[in-house]
């Protein structure tokens, strides 16, 4: 990792994979037949951590990410809209890189000049085309100033294409993301250390933290890079409608606990898993549904092959639970996984694309028959030409502590 220099926040991608996904990106615009392409509100889906490999403080929000067909990518921070005229080229010759030492090929800039898209984009006659993601959040005055300013543009939504890009993941993601696979398979290990009778439920949420800290989890904000959803209740007991928020309830012998975690690895990629643990012996029923959740992840994982939908799989998973007699799963069950937590393809995606070979997916549904607490059993996997092999290898059974 390095640090870039313009806000002091460390860059986790190496320089090789900036430049192919900036490659790929191009050969995406040459398709297309784009001059340009804009990425709106990157920090929206997690575009400006994949295109510039850092998501710290004005990597950017209202801004945008421009890329040409040749020449360095513009990092616009800001919101600003240059008149036409103005010091925009100047200013733009003149900006700072946005990566740091030992990163090559991009730029910052405070704002939008229709004179510097003109010049990445080499063309200065006859309607431009703007390939572009996260349309949806393109403001509506930098749109009116295109138009104004660039002869009404031609936008071509590329969301669909640019999501596949992302998803399949090149050889070094892999290797990264086998690496936060094994830091689940340890946090996950020692979970049984800290689930205790008359600790809260926010004791074992805070311990889980911190070994996800002590084991390479990065970044400050644990809400975002180490994530927990925690519930506990008697096991075997009809389910409680009534939660406590704060510290969460306190854990005694015989209560079983169901825990799914996402955490971010030091490499800027995040892993995830979920797995259920009692205190004491498992009741029949809860034996039961753990069975079902094993069974109905290694369905899904089976059915997640090229070419098909997630949606698809998603639905002959829902056939698979009621034919159990459970409820169907209306979670985002099935996700891909990567720089983001979750990412297209996906259950309830807003593309819909087909599965691909070196997608990474965490497949975790939902089993609940409407009596005790839901649980789950969460893994990440990968899809191959011939199988879609899971990379967590934490063992899928139900965990009796004491």
């Amino acid at each position: 990792m390095k640090q870039d220099i313009s806000t002091g926040c460390l860059v986790t991608v190496e320089q090789a994979e900036l430049d192919r996904r900036i490659k790929a990106i191009r050969e995406l615009m040459e398709e297309v037949q784009a001059d340009l392409f804009l990425t709106a509100a990157p920090i929206k889906n997690g575009w400006g951590k994949w295109l510039t490999g850092t998501d710290g403080p004005g990597r950017p929000c209202e801004g945008g990410i421009l890329i040409g067909k040749a020449g360095d990518v513009l990092v616009v921070n800001g919101g600003a809209l240059v008149p036409r005229g103005t010091d925009g080229i100047r200013n733009y010759a003149m900006a700072a890189g946005c990566v740091g030492e030992g990163f090559l090929g991009y730029r910052t800039f405070d704002g939008f000049s229709a004179d510097v898209m003109e010049q990445m984009a080499g063309k200065t006659e006859g309607k431009m085309r703007i390939a572009v993601v996260n349309r949806k959040y393109l403001r509506a005055d930098l749109n009116h100033y295109l138009e104004k300013n660039l002869g009404q543009p031609e936008l071509i939504d590329v969301e669909e294409k640019a999501d596949t890009i992302r998803a399949k993941k090149s050889e070094a993601e892999l290797g990264i993301i086998d690496g936060i696979a094994k830091m689940m398979d340890k946090i996950f290990a020692g979970a049984g250390v800290y689930i205790n009778p008359k600790r809260s439920e926010r004791d074992v949420v805070t311990d889980l933290r911190y070994a996800a800290y002590r084991l390479g989890c990065g970044g400050v904000d644990h809400q975002i890079s180490a994530p927990v959803e925690l519930t506990s209740q008697a096991d075997g007991e009809s389910k409680s409608e009534e939660k406590i928020l704060y510290p969460g309830r306190f854990l005694e012998f015989g209560d079983r606990v169901n825990i799914k975690m996402y955490a971010l690895g030091n490499d800027g990629y995040y892993g995830g898993m979920a797995r259920s643990f009692v205190l004491g012996k498992p009741s029949e029923e809860t034996e039961h549904l753990w069975k079902i959740a094993v069974e109905v992840q290694e369905k899904a994982a089976s059915l997640l092959r090229p070419g098909v939908s997630v949606q698809a799989v998603a639905d002959k998973v829902n056939e698979f639970l009621k034919e159990q007699g459970c409820k169907e799963d209306k979670s985002i069950m099935i996700h891909s996984i990567g720089e983001s937590i979750q990412e297209n393809p996906c259950v309830f995606g807003e593309v819909e694309l087909p599965v691909e070979e070196n997608m990474v997916f965490y497949i975790g549904p939902v089993v609940d028959d409407g009596k005790a607490d839901p649980l789950s059993c969460g893994d990440l996997y990968m899809v191959g030409k011939e199988e879609t092999k899971r990379l967590t290898t934490f063992p899928r059974k139900l965990i009796s502590l004491y």
